[in-house]
């Protein structure tokens, strides 16, 4: 295991260089949601509304507290390092030496590659070790007696779904395995259905305390709407609509894929182990897996690159069995293949990014932050919401992200009435047109917009405008 320790420390070193590196729409939006998370409001978390289950906001709310997004960064270090090193445990439990090496290897290579956005803190990062150590604690407990690390395998599985809602593949697997070795052997049948009990068991108690805090605090009804209801309602909106933008993220999320490395190894596992029995526990819930994360990655419809990060558990442990077999070159060569992409992409974003410190985004949020005073408020439309937490705006308005804002204000109703409030934002910035996906049919919100604010800049391209009756001092424009 020295050598998988030493390729987890290596996966959290290589991040070190990124770790002040401008801030991603998510990371941003979920550290604004996170400092003002309150008991009161309409939604789960307050005023303001996320489409995520409260361990992934609660992550965030630890990364505030410390710092915001240093200590966020930092922590998506650790996370990284543990997510190595719980791979090569998985890898060294169905292939030895040889199968620690590869999975490591694998889950340090996937989760150090720009082009997957690997060095944001998100979700998938966040919710790996769950399924990692679900997957470690249930290869251990086919080998032992009684339900107890089943149980404790439950419980780690159960908490990934409520980091992110399609983190169900921890699950699948303990299941999967705990049926496959059942079946295998006679009167196995009640062990399997012992072990499938704990396994429920365990991952019922999170969700119960989930449960529990929501029915004390801000109620049933707001958690059901921001995990499911919501969900499902995006799913139906997405459909609906045509996005040029969603078809060139489906043909880029492919060709990161492939340039990844991600399916040249997965392939590669498959070709070698077209040949296993097809009875094998450990394959069958490995490809059990798999299954769940692809589903994930297809099923969220918006097909971001950092989907792919999912995967990771069902890859790394299907090249772990792959080295068991004699004839290592080819996936060793894959392996090396996918390094060398890793590390090209690493050093091009890294140049590219100490040649220009800021994007447009980041360099209009500085520009905000001297321009604002303490206590002002911000709307940005639609989306981007690391602008507010860069800028250091309270949110004027509930939703943050462009999704949200198409599902639960599909008329910009709630906009409208946010820009005609006289409580409304003091500073908005137009990212892109109010009427983008034809929200705003009969041009009130934008009445609203003319109305009541008026353009004061325009930084790197975007107008900023200000609130009629709101003086501020203007810092000169920023050379973008």
């Amino acid at each position: 295991m020295r050598v998988v320790v030493l390729v987890a420390v290596a996966t959290a070193l290589l991040r070190v260089p990124f770790l002040a590196r401008q801030e991603y729409p998510d990371e941003g939006g979920l550290l604004v949601v996170a400092r003002h998370w309150t008991s009161l409001g309409p939604y789960l978390y307050g005023s303001l509304f996320v489409d995520r289950p409260p361990a992934l906001v609660a992550v965030f709310k630890v990364a505030d507290l410390a710092g915001g997004l240093t200590a966020l960064r930092l922590l998506g270090l650790l996370l990284a390092g543990a997510s190595v090193l719980l791979a090569g445990m998985a890898g060294s439990a169905v292939g030895g030496r040889r199968g620690a090496i590869a999975a490591a290897a694998t889950a340090a290579i996937l989760l150090s590659n720009p082009m997957l956005g690997s060095h944001e803190v998100n979700a998938e990062l966040v919710g790996l070790p769950w399924v990692l150590g679900a997957v470690v604690l249930g290869l251990h407990a086919r080998h032992r007696v009684g339900p107890w690390p089943w149980l404790v395998a439950g419980a780690l599985a159960g908490v990934a779904p409520l980091v992110k809602q399609n983190l169900l593949d921890g699950l699948a697997f303990l299941v999967v395995l705990a049926v496959a070795d059942a079946l295998r052997e006679r009167h196995g049948w009640r062990v399997g259905v012992l072990r499938v009990a704990a396994t429920a068991a365990g991952a019922l108690a999170p969700a119960l305390v989930t449960v529990a805090w929501a029915a004390t605090g801000p109620g049933l009804a707001p958690l059901w709407e921001a995990v499911v209801t919501f969900r499902v309602s995006a799913s139906e909106v997405l459909a609906q609509t045509s996005s040029p933008a969603n078809d060139h993220r489906v043909r880029l999320l492919l060709l990161i894929a492939v340039l990844s490395g991600l399916v040249p190894l997965l392939l590669t596992a498959i070709w070698r182990l077209r040949r296993a029995s097809p009875r094998n526990p450990v394959l069958l819930a490995g490809a059990a897996l798999l299954l769940v994360e692809l589903v994930g990655v297809v099923g969220g419809g918006s097909y971001w690159d950092h989907y792919l990060l999912a995967t990771i558990p069902g890859v790394a442990l299907l090249v772990a069995l792959a080295t068991r077999p004699p004839g290592q070159r080819l996936l060793t060569g894959v392996l090396a293949g996918s390094l060398v992409s890793a590390l090209v992409a690493g050093g091009v974003t890294l140049i590219a990014e100490t040649e220009r410190s800021l994007g447009r985004e980041a360099t209009m949020a500085a520009w905000l932050r001297e321009a604002r005073q303490p206590g002002d408020t911000g709307l940005v439309i639609h989306g981007q919401p690391q602008v507010l937490e860069r800028a250091g705006l309270r949110p004027a308005y509930p939703f943050l992200w462009s999704l949200p804002t198409r599902v639960m204000d599909p008329e910009l109703a709630r906009m409208t009435a946010t820009l005609d409030s006289p409580g409304g934002p003091d500073w908005v910035v137009q990212l892109g047109s109010i009427d983008t996906w034809s929200l705003d049919p009969t041009g009130r919100a934008q009445q609203a917009l003319d109305a009541h604010y008026r353009p004061v800049a325009n930084v790197c391209g975007f107008p900023v405008l200000l609130r009629q009756g709101v003086q501020r001092t203007l810092p000169p424009p920023p050379d973008c």
